[in-house]
């Protein structure tokens, strides 16, 4: 419901363009809508829910989901390590990268670059890092809502059943497959860089900034493979690849960068929610220049 809020109001809130400002001291110049006050106050509240969802609200105590399909089965039989070292190996390297992925954009792309290299540029540090946080807030909340909805038995549970010894987790009660974490947190990691390297020169453009999108992506699907060698997930709860590249793309290229990559917006883009009233209809229509 929230996103759905956020992604309305949002749509529907008019942007502010800055294209036409003079010229910077900075290498490095925010041409885009920045980040609005209504955005402020959402990505608050999903931080609130997030929050909540995570401190307040206690996983299902019994598997509201166990069990698999045809497809699955294939995918854990062609990737699942047979060995106990194997999938705790896999699992280990696994364990990291999501934080790498998401930590790069944040502290490298959105800190240092703009203020230690870019002459103290807090315009472009201050707009990236809002968007950063307001895609990681909106992947943290979807996962949590579908850990706690879904409760889904991870696969290796039931050969816990069988072999105490399987897994450094059996016993634990994690009932958390649906949907990954781990997958959706490194996406949503690469889908921020994707963002701002397609749209902004941050390393000076062309293959730098080209490499800085593909190389994410790489790792992030690395990432999905791992936790299905681990055995700690289903092929299809690596769906979270899909929710955390559309927090992390979808969100700032939507409403700020915008599609096609390098046209910032112009003072009349924008949606208009308007009612629509004539002889035979009643209704709200949806007008506007959406790119």
């Amino acid at each position: 419901m929230v996103t759905i809020i956020i992604t309305v109001l949002m749509l529907c809130t008019p942007h502010r363009s800055w294209a036409d400002e003079p010229a910077t001291p900075h290498r490095l110049t925010w041409k885009w809508p920045r980040f609005r006050i209504i955005e402020y106050g959402l990505t608050a509240a999903v931080y609130v829910q997030l929050a909540f969802l995570e401190f307040r609200v206690k996983p299902p105590q019994e598997p509201r989901w166990s069990g698999n399909n045809d497809f699955d089965d294939a995918m854990r039989d062609a990737f699942r390590q047979r060995s106990t070292a194997g999938r705790e190996r896999a699992g280990d390297i696994s364990d990291p990268l999501p934080i790498i992925l998401q930590g790069y954009p944040i502290i490298v792309d959105s800190i240092l670059l703009p203020l230690v290299f870019d002459r103290g540029n807090w315009d472009v540090f201050w707009q990236m890092s809002m968007l950063n946080l307001q895609a990681s807030a909106v992947q943290g909340m979807l996962n949590r809502i579908a850990i706690a909805v879904a409760g889904r038995e991870r696969p290796s549970v039931e050969e816990c059943r069988k072999d105490e010894g399987y897994d450094k987790y059996c016993g634990s009660g994690s009932r958390s497959s649906f949907f990954s974490g781990h997958t959706g947190g490194a996406f949503v990691g690469a889908g921020m860089m994707c963002a701002h390297h397609l749209h902004m020169p941050l390393y000076g453009g062309g293959a730098g900034d080209i490499i800085a999108c593909a190389l994410p992506l790489v790792t992030a699907t690395t990432t999905g493979v791992l936790r299905l060698m681990a055995d700690r997930h289903y092929m299809s709860d690596v769906v979270g690849s899909a929710v955390g590249f559309f927090a992390g793309f979808g969100l700032p290229t939507l409403f700020h960068y915008r599609w096609p990559f390098g046209e910032p917006a112009g003072p009349g883009s924008g949606l208009l929610l308007a009612p629509q009233v004539n002889d035979d209809e009643l209704g709200i229509s949806l007008r506007g220049q959406l790119w």
